[in-house]
């Protein structure tokens, strides 16, 4: 399969990072990870959270409020909990999808609870789709 090379902007990884951030903190808090969106729109944040009877519900609501908002802010992204396959392994993860100037970009954190209840987050997020090129 040939993948192009993406380039993602300095305020991309900066809003998925942060977004991130945020979500980790929910999650070490011990809360669970309601699925939310944080809209940037001329340098002002608001964080919007989506609630329904099922995850997959909640995240879909989020995704159709993004797609009512594209073209009126600056940037916008959704998090979300999710299970991801990496060689053949079920791992929670925390996914962002960043939305800017027309372009998706797709992250994702794992993490893995351990017997105390505690939260141990793997490695650093990663980009998940195509060929990250970081300027």
């Amino acid at each position: 399969m040939n993948q192009e090379s993406i380039i993602i902007t300095d305020s991309a990884k900066k809003i998925a990072i942060d977004v991130i951030d945020l979500a980790k903190k929910l999650i070490t808090d011990g809360g669970p990870l309601s699925p939310f969106m944080v809209v940037d729109k001329n340098g002002g944040g608001k964080i919007i959270a989506f609630e329904s009877e099922t995850l997959e519900e909640a995240v879909a609501k989020a995704k159709e409020a993004a797609e009512k908002i594209k073209g009126h802010v600056d940037s916008y992204a959704i998090a979300y909990d999710a299970k991801l396959t990496i060689s053949g392994e079920k791992k929670d993860a925390i996914i962002v999808e960043v939305g800017e100037s027309g372009k998706l970009y797709i992250f994702a954190q794992c993490y893995s609870s351990v017997t105390d209840g505690a939260v141990s987050f793997l490695g650093n997020p990663k980009f998940l789709a195509g060929k990250a090129e970081f300027r």
